[in-house]
């Protein structure tokens, strides 16, 4: 029997050497250890508490049809009603700069600062779309917002197509009633945690043909610095592996571009899922080709799937549209 309890207290012995070796190499368990040596600690008396908003005390919104120079003047614009093809746009007061309120994150290229626009019924559970508001630093200094909710606008967060896609999309029609903006991504949270919260005024009818050609101009206007243009702008980013795959994809189907980039500076990123803020991210490519004595250009749809537990996009994949045709001379 004495032999049996040696034996055993030495694979105990073994066992929990083992654990305490191999705990770190776990982010999970790591993290887990962290939270438990945090919680058995004292708090800091000099450690100030996390700011809580008040919703639409805090920070105030606004729908009107006018697009004017800011909160104040749109104030008074307030829509009361919509009819289908009415313009809109979303103007946000903040109370103090916009850097009291966002979410801070440490994501791909360093520390990030990000909202939500989201859309749905009453209640976080009837929520049918998250937008992402990223911002700069120097854009936390800002007090006031405005969005263009029903053309496309180039530039980061100057337009968002949430509202025409919860009503003019036909893979994403919903009742979209209340628009919020909030800057608590995790689950689970409460109306409590939104920073504003408006009823949108209910559309006059239930088809809305004028709001689906809208949508279909919107996705090639927000790539364009203007209407007029013939091809989409050329942005900052740029993705050395993402251009490769592309360019690869692009010649299996007998296009060899003179010229590829990226219509943007940043991604889009946003999530159909009412209890995952982010669940996807989107980005537009241009190519620029000749063949056959004539002159085209392509776009090409970039989508990566964000993956929760690594807290990153993964894999991209191609939706292209090509043979559009352009002037010869416009290189």
């Amino acid at each position: 029997m004495s032999y049996l309890v040696r034996v055993f207290a030495v694979v105990s012995l073994l066992l929990a050497a083992f654990a305490v070796s191999a705990f770190p190499q776990f982010p999970q368990a790591q993290r887990a250890r962290e939270r438990m040596q945090q919680a058995s600690q004292k708090p800091d008396p000099n450690q100030k508490p996390v700011y809580r908003p008040k919703t639409n005390v805090d920070v105030s919104m606004v729908l009107s049809k006018k697009d004017v120079a800011s909160f104040a003047l749109a104030q008074p614009l307030a829509a009361a009603k919509i009819a289908d093809g009415d313009p809109l746009w979303l103007y946000i007061r903040f109370k103090d700069e916009l850097g009291k309120y966002v979410f801070r994150t440490h994501g791909e290229g360093g520390d990030r600062y990000l909202l939500a626009l989201e859309i749905g019924k009453p209640g976080i559970m009837g929520t049918a779309m998250h937008y992402i508001l990223s911002f700069t630093e120097p854009e936390l200094k800002q007090k006031e917002l405005k969005i263009a909710l029903t053309n496309g606008v180039w530039g980061r967060n100057n337009s968002s197509p949430i509202f025409l896609r919860s009503v003019a999309d036909p893979e994403k029609k919903v009742v979209g009633t209340d628009l919020s903006l909030t800057g608590a991504f995790g689950f689970p949270r409460s109306n409590a945690d939104d920073l504003a919260r408006i009823t949108i005024p209910t559309l006059a009818s239930k088809v809305h043909p004028l709001y689906e050609k809208m949508l279909a101009d919107y996705k090639k206007d927000v790539i364009r610095a203007a209407k007029a243009d013939l091809l989409p702008k050329e942005g900052s980013f740029d993705d050395a592996g993402i251009r490769a795959r592309l360019l690869a994809t692009l010649e299996e189907s007998g296009i060899t571009p003179s010229r590829l980039y990226f219509a943007a500076d940043d991604w889009v990123e946003y999530s159909d899922q009412p209890m995952r803020v982010m669940e996807r991210r989107r980005m537009d490519a241009v190519f620029i080709y000749e063949r056959d004595g004539g002159c085209f250009y392509g776009t090409a749809e970039i989508t990566q799937p964000y993956d929760v537990m690594l807290r990153s996009y993964g894999a991209s994949t191609f939706k292209i549209e090509h043979e559009i045709a352009r002037p010869c001379e416009v290189k």
